[in-house]
Protein backbone atom coordinates (compact mmCIF):
# COMPACT_ATOMS: atom_id res chain seq x y z
CA UNK A 1 0.00 0.00 0.00
CA UNK A 2 1.54 3.07 -1.05
CA UNK A 3 2.46 5.53 1.77
CA UNK A 4 3.54 9.50 1.85
CA UNK A 5 6.95 10.19 2.71
CA UNK A 6 7.88 13.36 3.72
CA UNK A 7 9.81 15.57 1.50
CA UNK A 8 12.36 17.36 2.55
CA UNK A 9 14.51 19.92 0.92
CA UNK A 10 18.46 19.82 1.45
CA UNK A 11 19.66 22.79 3.03
CA UNK A 12 22.14 24.01 0.83
CA UNK A 13 25.74 24.17 1.52
CA UNK A 14 26.82 27.53 1.05
CA UNK A 15 29.93 28.94 3.10
CA UNK A 16 28.77 31.99 5.25
CA UNK A 17 32.34 33.35 4.32
CA UNK A 18 32.13 34.40 0.45
CA UNK A 19 35.91 34.69 0.16
CA UNK A 20 38.86 35.64 1.99
CA UNK A 21 41.98 37.70 1.39
CA UNK A 22 45.05 36.81 3.90
CA UNK A 23 43.21 37.29 7.30
CA UNK A 24 40.15 39.17 5.96
CA UNK A 25 36.92 37.06 5.57
CA UNK A 26 33.77 38.93 3.38
CA UNK A 27 30.68 37.26 4.83
CA UNK A 28 27.54 36.87 2.63
CA UNK A 29 26.22 38.66 5.91
CA UNK A 30 28.19 41.80 5.28
CA UNK A 31 27.34 41.47 1.79
CA UNK A 32 23.60 41.73 1.74
CA UNK A 33 24.31 44.92 4.23
CA UNK A 34 26.13 46.47 1.53
CA UNK A 35 24.27 46.19 -1.43
CA UNK A 36 20.97 46.53 -0.08
CA UNK A 37 22.34 50.11 1.01
CA UNK A 38 24.09 50.99 -2.32
CA UNK A 39 21.04 49.64 -4.01
CA UNK A 40 18.54 51.72 -1.48
CA UNK A 41 21.37 55.64 -2.36
CA UNK A 42 20.74 54.79 -5.75
CA UNK A 43 16.92 54.23 -5.86
CA UNK A 44 16.60 57.42 -3.47
CA UNK A 45 18.60 59.02 -6.00
CA UNK A 46 16.57 58.05 -8.56
CA UNK A 47 13.59 59.02 -6.70
CA UNK A 48 14.22 62.37 -5.52
CA UNK A 49 15.60 63.02 -9.62
CA UNK A 50 12.06 62.10 -10.13
CA UNK A 51 10.07 65.09 -10.35
CA UNK A 52 6.47 63.77 -10.89
CA UNK A 53 6.65 62.39 -7.15
CA UNK A 54 6.75 65.67 -5.69
CA UNK A 55 4.85 68.22 -4.92
CA UNK A 56 5.78 71.27 -6.36
CA UNK A 57 7.86 69.52 -8.94
CA UNK A 58 10.72 69.72 -6.51
CA UNK A 59 12.03 66.85 -4.20
CA UNK A 60 12.53 67.99 -0.89
CA UNK A 61 16.16 67.06 -0.50
CA UNK A 62 19.11 67.57 -2.97
CA UNK A 63 21.10 64.56 -4.40
CA UNK A 64 23.99 65.57 -2.19
CA UNK A 65 21.60 65.13 0.51
CA UNK A 66 20.90 61.72 -0.13
CA UNK A 67 24.80 61.38 -0.67
CA UNK A 68 25.52 62.16 3.07
CA UNK A 69 22.62 60.53 4.34
CA UNK A 70 23.75 57.28 2.86
CA UNK A 71 26.32 57.00 6.18
CA UNK A 72 23.92 58.28 8.52
CA UNK A 73 21.52 56.01 7.39
CA UNK A 74 24.44 52.67 7.41
CA UNK A 75 25.42 54.14 10.94
CA UNK A 76 21.68 53.69 12.10
CA UNK A 77 21.29 50.43 11.17
CA UNK A 78 24.28 48.90 11.75
CA UNK A 79 24.36 50.20 15.42
CA UNK A 80 20.95 50.06 16.10
CA UNK A 81 20.38 46.77 14.50
CA UNK A 82 23.07 45.19 16.98
CA UNK A 83 22.38 47.15 20.31
CA UNK A 84 18.70 45.93 19.64
CA UNK A 85 19.29 42.20 19.21
CA UNK A 86 21.98 42.47 22.39
CA UNK A 87 19.31 44.25 24.51
CA UNK A 88 16.44 42.28 23.34
CA UNK A 89 17.54 38.76 22.63
CA UNK A 90 20.74 37.80 23.96
CA UNK A 91 22.03 40.16 26.86
CA UNK A 92 23.08 37.54 29.54
CA UNK A 93 25.45 36.36 26.92
CA UNK A 94 27.20 39.66 25.73
CA UNK A 95 27.81 40.64 29.25
CA UNK A 96 29.65 37.68 29.53
CA UNK A 97 32.02 37.53 26.59
CA UNK A 98 31.43 41.95 25.93
CA UNK A 99 33.95 40.84 22.94
CA UNK A 100 31.17 39.29 20.97
CA UNK A 101 29.70 42.59 20.49
CA UNK A 102 31.94 43.37 17.46
CA UNK A 103 31.33 39.99 15.73
CA UNK A 104 28.66 40.76 13.39
CA UNK A 105 29.78 38.43 10.72
CA UNK A 106 28.01 35.89 13.41
CA UNK A 107 24.59 36.99 12.85
CA UNK A 108 22.72 38.80 15.46
CA UNK A 109 20.70 41.92 14.24
CA UNK A 110 17.79 42.74 15.59
CA UNK A 111 14.80 44.23 12.65
CA UNK A 112 12.99 46.40 15.11
CA UNK A 113 16.51 47.85 16.64
CA UNK A 114 17.73 48.56 13.23
CA UNK A 115 14.13 50.50 12.19
CA UNK A 116 14.94 52.39 15.17
CA UNK A 117 18.42 53.25 14.41
CA UNK A 118 17.55 54.49 10.86
CA UNK A 119 14.93 56.49 12.13
CA UNK A 120 16.39 57.89 14.67
CA UNK A 121 19.59 58.81 11.57
CA UNK A 122 16.14 60.03 9.78
CA UNK A 123 15.06 62.41 12.21
CA UNK A 124 18.75 64.03 13.35
CA UNK A 125 19.65 64.24 9.45
CA UNK A 126 16.46 65.94 9.02
CA UNK A 127 16.79 68.78 11.34
CA UNK A 128 20.36 69.20 10.88
CA UNK A 129 19.87 69.74 6.82
CA UNK A 130 15.80 71.79 7.61
CA UNK A 131 14.19 69.08 5.82
CA UNK A 132 10.56 67.98 6.40
CA UNK A 133 11.19 64.20 8.61
CA UNK A 134 8.23 62.42 6.86
CA UNK A 135 9.65 62.96 3.51
CA UNK A 136 12.80 61.47 4.72
CA UNK A 137 10.66 58.50 6.00
CA UNK A 138 8.78 59.00 2.04
CA UNK A 139 12.27 57.95 0.66
CA UNK A 140 13.01 55.50 3.02
CA UNK A 141 9.98 53.64 3.22
CA UNK A 142 10.45 52.85 -0.92
CA UNK A 143 14.27 52.17 -0.69
CA UNK A 144 14.43 50.10 2.39
CA UNK A 145 12.60 46.75 0.95
CA UNK A 146 15.21 45.11 -1.22
CA UNK A 147 17.94 45.40 1.60
CA UNK A 148 15.74 43.55 4.29
CA UNK A 149 15.15 40.80 1.54
CA UNK A 150 18.93 40.69 0.79
CA UNK A 151 19.81 40.21 4.43
CA UNK A 152 17.30 37.77 5.17
CA UNK A 153 18.50 35.85 2.31
CA UNK A 154 22.04 36.52 2.39
CA UNK A 155 22.65 36.75 6.31
CA UNK A 156 19.88 34.75 8.24
CA UNK A 157 19.13 31.87 5.36
CA UNK A 158 22.92 31.20 4.85
CA UNK A 159 24.09 31.88 8.04
CA UNK A 160 21.10 29.02 9.18
CA UNK A 161 19.19 31.54 11.85
CA UNK A 162 15.62 32.47 12.56
CA UNK A 163 14.60 29.32 11.03
CA UNK A 164 10.65 28.62 11.54
CA UNK A 165 8.45 25.98 13.22
CA UNK A 166 8.35 22.71 12.58
CA UNK A 167 6.10 21.40 9.87
CA UNK A 168 5.29 18.78 7.39
CA UNK A 169 5.07 21.55 4.05
CA UNK A 170 7.17 19.69 0.97
CA UNK A 171 9.27 23.35 0.77
CA UNK A 172 10.57 22.41 4.78
CA UNK A 173 14.06 22.64 5.27
CA UNK A 174 16.13 20.82 8.15
CA UNK A 175 18.39 23.51 9.34
CA UNK A 176 21.90 22.83 10.42
CA UNK A 177 21.45 23.55 13.82
CA UNK A 178 17.71 23.37 14.11
CA UNK A 179 17.32 19.99 15.30
CA UNK A 180 16.17 16.46 13.19
CA UNK A 181 12.44 17.81 12.55
CA UNK A 182 11.88 19.84 8.70
CA UNK A 183 11.07 23.51 9.77
CA UNK A 184 9.39 26.49 7.52
CA UNK A 185 12.19 28.65 5.93
CA UNK A 186 10.56 31.96 7.48
CA UNK A 187 13.95 33.83 6.53
CA UNK A 188 12.49 33.43 2.91
CA UNK A 189 9.11 34.11 3.70
CA UNK A 190 10.36 37.22 5.18
CA UNK A 191 12.72 38.28 1.88
CA UNK A 192 9.44 37.40 -0.46
CA UNK A 193 7.17 39.52 2.00
CA UNK A 194 9.47 42.24 3.28
CA UNK A 195 11.43 42.47 0.55
CA UNK A 196 9.71 41.80 -2.87
CA UNK A 197 5.73 42.34 -1.92
CA UNK A 198 7.03 45.58 0.02
CA UNK A 199 8.80 47.47 -2.72
CA UNK A 200 6.29 46.34 -5.35
CA UNK A 201 3.69 48.16 -2.71
CA UNK A 202 5.65 51.03 -2.46
CA UNK A 203 6.34 51.37 -5.79
CA UNK A 204 2.91 52.03 -6.82
CA UNK A 205 2.24 55.58 -7.99
CA UNK A 206 0.44 58.00 -5.91
CA UNK A 207 -0.50 61.61 -6.40
CA UNK A 208 2.11 64.04 -4.49
CA UNK A 209 0.31 66.21 -1.68
CA UNK A 210 0.96 69.79 -0.24
CA UNK A 211 1.48 68.39 3.23
CA UNK A 212 5.55 68.15 3.56
CA UNK A 213 5.29 66.45 0.11
CA UNK A 214 4.71 63.12 1.55
CA UNK A 215 1.55 61.10 1.82
CA UNK A 216 3.05 57.72 0.87
CA UNK A 217 4.86 56.92 3.98
CA UNK A 218 1.84 55.88 6.32
CA UNK A 219 0.60 52.87 4.05
CA UNK A 220 4.10 51.16 3.71
CA UNK A 221 4.70 51.07 7.27
CA UNK A 222 1.00 49.37 7.73
CA UNK A 223 2.17 47.02 5.14
CA UNK A 224 5.22 46.39 6.54
CA UNK A 225 3.49 45.57 9.93
CA UNK A 226 1.46 43.08 8.50
CA UNK A 227 4.21 41.46 5.83
CA UNK A 228 6.40 41.23 9.39
CA UNK A 229 3.34 39.54 11.62
CA UNK A 230 2.61 37.46 9.17
CA UNK A 231 5.85 35.95 8.30
CA UNK A 232 7.18 36.06 12.29
CA UNK A 233 4.18 33.58 13.13
CA UNK A 234 5.76 31.10 11.12
CA UNK A 235 9.54 31.72 12.75
CA UNK A 236 10.52 29.58 15.87
CA UNK A 237 12.99 31.35 17.68
CA UNK A 238 12.43 34.97 17.76
CA UNK A 239 10.53 36.58 20.48
CA UNK A 240 7.38 38.14 20.16
CA UNK A 241 7.76 42.23 20.84
CA UNK A 242 5.01 41.89 23.77
CA UNK A 243 7.74 38.83 25.78
CA UNK A 244 10.55 41.52 25.08
CA UNK A 245 8.35 44.51 26.45
CA UNK A 246 7.54 42.22 29.28
CA UNK A 247 10.87 41.37 29.61
CA UNK A 248 12.59 44.37 29.61
CA UNK A 249 9.85 45.81 32.56
CA UNK A 250 10.44 42.59 34.60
Amino acid sequence: MPFAVPVVLPFPDIDPVLFRIGPLAVHWYGVGYVVGILFGWWYARRLAANTALWAHSRAPMSLTDLDDFVVWAAIGIVLGGRIGYILFYDLARYVAEPLRVFAVWEGGMSFHGGMIGSVLAMALFARKRGIAPWSMIDISAAVAPPALGLVRVFGNFINSELWGKPTDMPWAFVFPNGGPEPRHPSQLYEALLEGLVLFLRAALPHPPTEAENAASSPAPLRSSTACRAFSSSFSANRMPISAICSARRG
